[in-house]
């Protein structure tokens, strides 16, 4: 798990020559299928640079990083990884997630294998996705119950990563687009000024594709001004960064909103 975790860090940190330092020299790795443009099987580090850097240089802008890593036993590391750019031919921005099965011998990848979502990478394994959310599960609850709900901000660096994005529900009077532990700490300080929280516990949580997780959420405030109390039910599916914390939190007024967006369906 560490060294795959560094392996992602050195592209973010170093760029495309640190980042390939992690392939062995004879690395086997089989590319996802995609039609006519599937390369078929990539044999030695050589041959795997040459296929890296020949994709890389279609984009511009491009950023690559994992959001999601999976212990599967046996040096086998499950990776979900999101990439996007500007395609230099057709000017389209993408983002897209995939799943990456990596296979570790002697501190180097040795086995590369590309799946169209997670759980297909995880079902390679033998692993089923809906193991995989528990622990997820419980950080969100961390964050509603045990952070913002009872005004326990200081545990905000424990449950929200650095670069956490946050997204309000686009019709409600917060909407809006935090960014940071800063931005979205001051977003919950202002409900907790204005309100008496109470977050009652997660009525169902289900796993996308592509790692992310949904979750019906049920807030209960109590207006301190007046008294009053609001009651709101709703959606949001939440990213994960490979430490564990949240890397996003998108928002959505309903369910079904909150499901199409990550490709599921009530």
């Amino acid at each position: 798990m560490e060294i795959v975790r560094r392996y992602y860090e050195a592209y973010a940190q170093g760029g495309f020559d640190p980042w390939m330092e992690y392939w062995s020299d004879d690395v086997d790795h089989r590319p996802g299928k995609d039609g006519i443009d599937d390369p078929g099987p990539i044999h030695g580090k050589n041959a795997m640079r040459k296929h890296i850097r020949d994709w890389i240089d279609t984009f511009d802008d491009f950023w690559f990083e994992a959001v999601e890593l999976i212990d599967a036993g046996q040096d086998t590391v499950v990776a979900v990884e999101r990439f996007g750019g500007r395609a230099k031919l057709s000017g389209v921005e993408t983002d897209q997630t995939s799943g990456v099965v990596l296979t570790i011998r002697e501190g180097k990848i040795a086995r590369c294998r590309e799946y169209a979502t997670r759980a297909d990478a995880l079902e390679a394994v033998g692993l089923r996705q809906e193991a995989m959310s528990q622990e997820s599960v419980d950080t969100v609850a961390r964050l509603y119950n045990e952070c913002w709900a009872p005004g326990k901000l200081e545990l905000v660096p424990e449950i929200l990563h650095p670069d956490i994005v946050w997204t309000a529900i686009a019709s409600a009077p917060d909407s809006g687009t935090r960014r940071g532990p800063v931005e979205c700490r001051g977003h919950m300080n202002d409900w907790l000024e204005g309100f008496e929280l109470k977050l009652m516990p997660i009525q169902e949580a289900r796993s996308a594709p592509d790692g992310r997780l949904v979750c019906d959420l049920h807030l209960i405030g109590t207006e301190r001004r007046t008294g009053l109390t609001t009651d709101i039910q709703f959606s949001a599916a939440f990213r994960f960064a490979p430490d564990g914390r949240l890397i996003e939190i998108h928002e959505y007024a309903t369910r079904r909103e909150a499901l199409e967006a990550v490709g599921l369906r009530e």
